[in-house]
């Protein structure tokens, strides 16, 4: 290190890094936009890595997991948060809605490719693996990630058809009911099955959230059907239209790509939602709401949801680590969430914390402590409050 030190100049190196992070910590809002393009240069080394050949095939993988949390560590973290004027402004620029756009399409070409690259090539078992994990990336790290950015804009039909079309491809379509009016309503309770409990590990919370998910999202139809007076066994039920079109395309994967390519697709599609089922993990563990005096809960607030202000992580996962303001006022789009006082704070950004996650007795080391204390914080503000 003294040496490499010799040779740089330390004064250049903090100014370009202050340039830099003034750029990335949302002052500078009109730059926003085109900023969160870099998402897209995950698909690009899947299918680069592929054809590279042998180990380049986790490029996708060592760029997300090695070299985001290098440059969240280097380029920190941001409270910043844009003014009234400036929410406006960014609230209204198309842009930041047309960037999510090219994802459902992207992610659909990925999978199908990675479908037929698994029937087509004799691959060498860790050659496989990486391409079964670094398509599942590019479905779930990323394209569920922005189909729920999408899903909450229940009125705009273009949203909501990308969202579905993302989610087919990880045969999650059901999130878009489940996730919007079951795990909104419940988060931070014990009715949520998305929300894990004080000291549970993420294998038991994963069997949980997956099998729970999946039930509640069939509740909230069925009840939705009931509400409407229609019929459960018809047209009307978005649940079975949901089955039908996932059954549909493993038709068609198996049609056109044959038994090989199917295997691969449900393998990956496994994997994708798994990734989204280890940061919800992350997002809620331990954080609880009260119970009101009508037997209820209180509103959730954003001292629910663990929240991150890591920069590239926010860029990369369009605003989804700070996660506190989205479920406080769950209609803001991702370019203008906030980092909200209160909110309790996890240690790293979710590409450090995701691998964590996999280790109980190491997350419980990092984060139980911290979750008493954001419990201590919650019980002092019910005081002053009451």
């Amino acid at each position: 290190m003294f040496f490499v030190s010799q040779y740089i100049d330390h004064s250049i190196f903090e100014s370009q890094l202050s340039m830099l992070h003034s750029i990335l910590s949302r002052r500078n809002h009109q730059q926003q936009a085109l900023i969160y393009c870099g998402i897209y240069i995950f698909p690009v080394l899947t299918v680069l890595g592929f054809y590279a050949g042998g180990p380049w095939i986790y490029s996708s993988l060592i760029a997300a997991y090695l070299i985001v949390p290098l440059c969240d560590s280097i380029i920190g973290t941001s409270s910043v948060n844009l003014d009234t004027d400036q929410e406006k402004i960014a609230a209204n620029t198309a842009l930041f809605r047309q960037v999510t756009f090219a994802i459902a399409p992207i992610v659909l070409l990925v999978v199908l490719w990675g479908s037929w690259a698994a029937s087509h090539y004799q691959l060498l078992w860790y050659e496989y693996l990486g391409l079964v994990l670094s398509v599942a990336l590019v479905s779930g790290g990323i394209g569920i990630t922005v189909a729920h950015e999408q899903c909450h804009k229940v009125n705009s039909a273009t949203d909501m058809f990308l969202s579905r079309l993302t989610l087919l491809c990880t045969c999650y379509m059901h999130f878009t009911i489940e996730h919007v009016y079951g795990h909104h309503a419940r988060v931070a309770t014990a009715e949520d099955p998305a929300t894990a409990r004080f000291g549970q590990s993420l294998y038991r919370f994963y069997v949980q959230s997956v099998i729970g998910s999946y039930k509640s999202a069939w509740n909230l139809e069925r009840t939705r059907l009931r509400k409407r007076r229609l019929k459960f066994w018809s047209h009307h039920n978005t649940m079975l239209q949901y089955t039908l079109m996932q059954v549909g395309f493993m038709l068609l994967v198996n049609w056109l790509f044959g038994f090989a390519g199917l295997v691969f697709f449900i393998l990956q599609a496994i994997v994708g939602f798994s990734y989204l089922e280890v940061i919800n993990y992350i997002e809620h563990y331990g954080l609880e709401r009260r119970r009101t005096p009508t037997g209820g809960f209180e509103r959730v607030k954003p001292c629910h949801s663990w929240n991150s202000d890591h920069i590239v992580s926010n860029y990369l996962l369009f605003g989804l680590p700070r996660h506190s303001d989205h479920h406080a006022h769950a209609v803001r789009p991702y370019q203008i969430l906030r980092s909200l006082q209160g909110s309790p704070q996890l240690p790293f950004g979710y590409t450090i914390m995701m691998p964590i996650a996999f280790i109980p007795s190491l997350w419980r080391r990092l984060m139980d402590h911290r979750v008493i204390d954001a419990r201590n914080q919650m019980k002092l503000i019910a005081l002053v409050n009451d």
